[in-house]
């Protein structure tokens, strides 16, 4: 993205979840600013990071809401799939995302796509009022800004990844810093 003299109208990032430092990068508002740079008007940018299906817990919701609030902060556009990987699609123009299946679906129609994992059985169940609802009132609340020097994203994520080992290991993380 530094090197490129390119303009882009769609730019999937696919590094997987902040685990490290280093993933981290891909995160922070330094790289979503520069991604913004390299954007035709208007452009989008998508990512993914592992969620769950129909509960979140305080760690996860923290996690969620740090990358949601940084693409906030960066991007004019900014909403949220949710399931077991929750889906972030940011735009650097205003009010072209939508969630509504109907919409979604006429558009797959009217241009011919055809795709064997977006299709018009899925996506109602995906983008269902209720899975929305609740996933819109988790990052309703703002997170902190994850950046390059305050990688915020990259602690939430250790947290939450900590939560699958029990009690003692998140106050162990806790304790460390």
């Amino acid at each position: 993205i530094k090197k490129s003299q390119d303009k882009y109208d769609v730019v999937v990032v696919n590094v997987g979840d902040p685990k490290t430092a280093l993933s981290n990068r891909y995160y922070t508002l330094e790289f979503f600013n520069e991604l913004k740079s390299k954007l035709n008007l208007p452009g989008i940018i998508s990512l993914t990071v592992s969620s769950n299906e129909n509960y979140l817990t305080e760690e996860a919701n923290q996690f969620l809401r740090s990358i949601n609030s940084t693409l906030k902060a960066a991007f004019s556009d900014v909403i949220s799939i949710p399931g077991e990987t929750n889906i972030f699609i940011a735009s650097n123009k205003k009010n072209i995302l939508t969630l509504s299946a109907e919409e979604l679906i006429g558009t797959l129609k009217g241009r011919g796509i055809r795709n064997n994992y977006v299709n018009e059985y899925y996506i109602p169940f995906k983008l269902s009022e209720t899975r929305l609802a609740y996933n819109q009132k988790v990052l309703e609340e703002k997170g902190e800004i994850n950046s390059d020097n305050k990688p915020i994203t990259y602690l939430f994520n250790t947290i939450l990844w900590s939560t699958h080992f029990g009690e003692k290991a998140i106050q162990t993380v806790y304790k460390t810093l």
